[in-house]
């Protein structure tokens, strides 16, 4: 259900080098499943990275759907029957995970300084209805209402906010300000010059926002932190990055 030279070929067309790995991805009885990673060429750190795919079963479908040259980007779309399968850690532990069954759709590509997968919440055939349905309702309004009202950095939108918001803001906030914080979890967090967490739970950033793997981002005023619609669930046989 996939060939192996029409992968690396659509893979290439987006200007993505894909290695078809010879043997399955981690430990355990993985062979029938799907799997996919991120790796660098070498073990130095600036070298460049490339997708890896193990497809698993040859009844597996895995298949790229459209591809966006410009953006180095494309989708992914893996079925796979539902399957128990079992993984080994390095102490020898084994834990039982069991394939969806139902069809995935992924987007893959370069995001400023890296390679990213991305699992989507629901079914995407062109890369900017992948980027479309990684937006929440509150975002997608927002841009509607005024271009630019929103900043992208990896997974997190910064909206613009009203001059009603940043008054009150400003007036319920003033012993909650948090300096130099994470923006949500992960070895890799996104980090704030300023935070805090009004009206019910709602996170608002100024000042900076960094993070490795993308460029450095600045707010002279606050703005609300709504995160992307990724599925937080890491798909089975795919080794997360983000």
């Amino acid at each position: 259900m996939y060939s192996k030279e029409l992968l690396k070929k659509r893979f290439a067309d987006a200007g993505l080098e894909l290695q078809l790995l010879p043997v399955p991805i981690g430990r355990g009885d993985v062979k029938e499943i799907f799997q996919m990673t991120i790796g660098r060429n070498n073990r130095r750190k600036n070298s460049p990275e490339s997708f890896r795919i193990w497809p698993g079963h040859k009844n597996n479908r895995v298949e790229v759907l459209s591809v966006e040259p410009k953006l180095r980007q494309l989708t992914l779309l893996v079925h796979e029957p539902a399957r128990t399968f079992t993984t080994r850690d390095w102490r020898g532990n084994e834990t039982t995970h069991t394939t969806p069954g139902n069809k995935r759709h992924l987007l893959c590509g370069f995001d400023e300084r890296n390679l990213f997968i991305a699992q989507l919440p629901n079914s995407a055939t062109t890369v900017q209805d992948a980027h479309a349905s990684l937006k929440s309702e509150s975002v997608a309004d927002a841009e509607k209402k005024r271009s630019g009202r929103t900043v992208r950095q990896g997974e997190w939108f910064f909206v613009e906010t009203t001059l009603e918001e940043r008054e009150a803001i400003e007036r319920d906030s003033k012993n909650n300000i948090h300096k130099k914080v994470r923006i949500g979890a992960g070895g890799k967090p996104h980090v704030a010059d300023e935070m805090v967490r009004l009206f019910g739970g709602t996170v608002y950033i100024r000042g900076k926002v960094r993070h490795p793997d993308h460029k450095t981002v600045h707010f002279s005023h606050w703005r609300r932190v709504i995160r992307n619609t990724e599925l937080d669930a890491r798909p089975a046989g795919v080794a997360w990055v983000d």
